[in-house]
């Protein structure tokens, strides 16, 4: 099963820092029975010699509803994703919505293959609406 995708207009290859510059990335991540994360940022950088993706800069992530799963539209910055182990981390605020429910911190941690969590790490405020 396919576990990742990643799609970008141009890369920019750099053999003496050993990295690849990408524009405006879309980056996929796919969990069985579940729909996929879509992150997309306005670039990234990828280092050869591990599996680590750096996006600075605004990162949006999107996941849609399905059965028994709420839709997820989460918005930071300067995010990494390990790819190795669909783990995700910033420093920076969040925001994530789901509904008209909403949440924000600053930091968070997301392992975002099944089984998902997310550690949101300080100043955590958020809006439920319950019916």
């Amino acid at each position: 099963m396919l576990e990742q995708k990643l799609q970008t207009p141009l890369m920019k290859h750099y053999e003496s820092r050993a990295t690849t510059e990408l524009s405006q990335p879309l980056l996929w991540r796919y969990s069985p029975d579940i729909p996929p994360w879509r992150m997309q940022a306005e670039k990234a950088l990828v280092h050869n010699d591990d599996d680590t993706v750096f996006m600075p800069g605004k990162v949006v992530m999107d996941r849609d509803a399905s059965t028994g799963q709420p839709p997820y539209h989460l918005v930071t910055r300067d995010l990494t994703y390990r790819s190795t182990d669909a783990y995700a981390s910033t420093e920076q605020a969040v925001r994530i919505e789901s509904g008209q429910d909403w949440i924000t911190a600053i930091g968070l941690q997301g392992w975002l293959k099944q089984p998902m969590r997310i550690n949101l790490l300080q100043k955590v405020r958020g809006y439920y609406v319950f019916n």
